[in-house]
């Protein structure tokens, strides 16, 4: 015990957001180590939502293109306002919570997809695949939680596909190509996390240390649940129970 705290040092303080891939911070570190201003640190890591914007007004522009000019001006306007003034993306915004530069990434993936769909010939091509995979494994690799679109975008391109050969080619190229990109990205990394803990994506609980903190961890919670929805039970008062368990 160290004062109020369970241990003097958090091993895990984010958890399983711990073990989250470095990279997309380097360029953050690289800012603070040459002294940049706060608000030019803070413009610069923004530049990936302005891409991302950027991104979603082509997609739209290539999705509403029937009907007159108003209701497609209509129609690109409002999708646009819808999926930029999220408050979660403005909340990340210019931050290291790392969702903007895999959120540019998974929109750029789309529209190479969304491009080739809606250009000449209307069908998808591997090539297109290919490069909409390795966008998209990037962005997996830079955090794994943007895996999800990318086995979307999967999903899209096998029942897009106008024959169920040209299904399978397109997925199969676009999946194998979301590794190579998530190696690309993550790879390093990766291997860094098999060689210290034997797993390629977080820590695993379990055995020695690892048990020990499991244990303490239910230990507190155990205590500390009961107490905490009594909404008049003060911090102090957790901090003195669980001491003196």
């Amino acid at each position: 015990m160290a004062g109020a705290r369970a241990y003097a040092q958090d091993m895990v303080a984010a958890q399983l957001q711990t073990y989250h891939n470095p990279l997309p911070d380097v360029p953050f570190y690289a800012m603070v180590s040459a002294g940049w201003e706060p608000t030019t640190i803070a413009m610069a890591m923004a530049i990936p939502a302005a891409v991302a914007a950027f991104l979603l007004w082509k997609l739209a522009t290539r999705l509403f293109r029937s009907g007159s000019r108003t209701e497609r001006f209509s129609a690109i306007a409002c999708a646009f306002l819808i999926g930029t003034t999220s408050g979660i993306g403005f909340g990340v915004l210019g931050t290291t919570m790392n969702e903007w530069p895999g959120t540019a990434l998974i929109m750029a993936s789309l529209y190479v997809i969304v491009r080739r769909f809606t250009g000449a010939g209307a069908r998808m091509a591997s090539p297109a695949a290919i490069l909409a995979g390795l966008l998209a494994g990037c962005a997996t690799g830079i955090k794994l939680t943007f895996g999800v679109y990318a086995m979307a975008i999967c999903a899209g391109l096998l029942l897009c596909a106008p024959t169920a050969r040209k299904a399978i080619t397109d997925a199969l190229s676009f999946g194998l190509a979301v590794l190579a990109g998530t190696a690309i990205s993550a790879g390093a990394w990766m291997w860094s996390l098999w060689e210290h803990f034997g797993n390629p994506i977080f820590h695993p609980t379990g055995s020695g240390v690892d048990a020990l903190l499991q244990r303490q961890i239910y230990k507190i919670t155990e205590t500390c649940l009961p107490i905490v929805t009594n909404m008049r039970t003060s911090p102090m008062e957790i901090c003195r129970v669980v001491q003196a368990r």
